[in-house]
């Protein structure tokens, strides 16, 4: 009986020894040998390795290779340092695989011409066309700087702010690639400002003999980025801000507390976890960030005491093919006994745009806004080449076309009576059509037609704008 039990344990090891090996031989693992790094004639090759999912001795199965290479291309080409990435692999007889990556660089000097709208959107500005309300000028900006990520920038700028700027950011400055810093200083005097809000909507004042405000802006960032996908940023800055008696006369919050003179230290956090396919224009992944500013503190004896808080989830669904979903969520608080008009963040603005309502500005405690979008694929992303340019750099182009079908729903608080201001504190809802472009350089180009809760139809331009 011993026997026949012996002899049975022995059968059922050798026969489960020899499924195992079938089942690996099914779905074979292999063993990174080789990464070569093409095209990057300036970007350092660290540089993109941070970037890959895989490294040299990792062992992948062929189930998960796919994925991985379809991650790293994804990366790489979010640096924003690339036109086109591509990602080979072979392997040999013993399961070594050897990849071969190679890049398009982009061009990364860029003396560029100024033309901003400080503020507002483009739509906004479209209505009266003022050119007094524009910035213009010149900025010098290396970007890929000794091609470890780094940009250098340099802005004089002229118009509704005149300026004067330096900014320095370098990704990484320890071994393990984790840690980078950044520093600006800036300059601004302006002879023209937003005093005061009627009918949500901005109201200016300008004079030609003296300047309204006069300010520096000096900062210091550090950013921790120990995986690919998250990231957190601190940056504490100081800034000198100087009035005019004009502004305080017309509207006694325009400083916060009558003063003439604002002198306070930020302090400012953000978390962000992307896992967007492309940070241009994503169409598969999630985003998600946090962010809060502190401006002035009590123990330093500043005069300003204004913070807030903001939230952003985005999810990208492919639904079949052609077709995408994506849901967004943004939260807005803020906070503080001292808050100067000038540095409000209200709802409306260039970072809190609600669709629909790009004409206005909405003063707000809290606020909370729920976007969905429908993706249609008119054109799959193209490239196209102009045989006459001899440089790789632009001479080869890609782009594509969506029809997109969005509606908007937020609502924002305002606890301190405004009856001027009357889109506080209630509902608003928006819906509408647009078609987005998308090329190379990240650019995107979206021109959309809406109806909102007033019943008022607009027409409107976002350039580069997060949907």
């Amino acid at each position: 009986m011993l026997k026949y039990l012996i002899f049975l344990f022995v059968l059922f090891n050798v026969l489960f020894v020899r499924s195992q090996t079938n089942q690996g031989n099914s779905n074979p693992n292999y063993i990174v040998n080789k990464i070569e790094f093409q095209g990057n004639h300036k970007t350092k090759a660290y540089i993109l390795q941070r970037e890959l999912i895989f490294d040299i001795g990792d062992t992948l199965s062929e189930s998960e290779l796919n994925a991985k290479l379809t991650k790293s291309k994804e990366n790489l080409l979010n640096l924003s340092l690339f036109n086109f990435v591509t990602i080979e692999y072979s392997s040999d007889k013993n399961k070594q695989i050897n990849f071969l990556v190679q890049v398009v660089e982009r061009w990364y000097l860029w003396p560029q011409i100024i033309l901003d709208i400080p503020g507002q959107n483009i739509n906004t500005w479209l209505r009266t066309t003022d050119l007094s309300k524009v910035n213009y000028g010149i900025w010098l900006a290396q970007g890929n700087f000794r091609g470890r990520n780094e940009v250098l920038k340099l802005r004089f700028g002229l118009g509704f702010d005149e300026q004067l700027g330096v900014s320095y950011s370098l990704p990484y400055i320890n071994k393990k690639l984790t840690t980078g810093i950044s520093l600006e200083a800036l300059y601004i005097q302006n002879h023209q400002a937003m005093i005061e809000l009627l009918n949500n909507k901005r109201q200016y004042i300008r004079t030609n003999n003296q300047y309204l405000r006069k300010s520096i802006m000096m900062g210091l960032g550090m950013n921790l980025r120990r995986n690919i996908y998250n990231t957190h940023i601190v940056k504490l800055s100081y800034q000198n801000d100087h009035f005019a008696d004009t502004l305080a006369l017309i509207n006694p919050e325009f400083t916060g507390n009558r003063q003439i003179t604002n002198h306070y230290f930020s302090l400012y956090y953000k978390y962000k976890n992307d896992l967007r396919d492309n940070k241009s224009y994503p169409l598969k992944g999630h985003y998600f960030d946090v962010e809060y500013q502190q401006n002035g503190f009590d123990f330093m004896n500043d005069n300003i005491d204004y913070g807030f808080l903001h939230s952003s989830y985005r999810r990208f669904m492919h639904l079949f093919d052609g077709y995408y979903y994506q849901f967004t969520l943004n939260g807005l608080y803020n906070m503080g006994s001292k808050q100067p008009f000038y540095l409000r963040r209200d709802v409306g603005g260039e970072a809190d745009e609600v669709s629909g309502y790009e004409y206005y500005l909405i003063p707000c405690n809290y606020s909370l806004s729920i976007r969905n979008n429908l993706k249609v694929t008119l054109l799959k992303p193209h490239v196209f080449k102009f045989g006459f340019i001899p440089w790789e750099k632009f001479s080869k182009i890609h782009y594509a076309f969506y029809l997109n079908v969005f509606s908007t729903y937020s609502f924002i608080k305002n606890k301190t009576p405004d009856i001027l201001n009357s889109l506080g504190n209630s509902w608003l809802f928006a819906s509408g059509v647009g078609i987005d472009f998308v090329t190379y350089y990240d650019k995107v180009f979206r021109f959309e037609v809406s109806l909102n809760r007033k019943n008022e139809m607009g027409f409107f331009i976002h350039l580069n704008s997060a949907l």
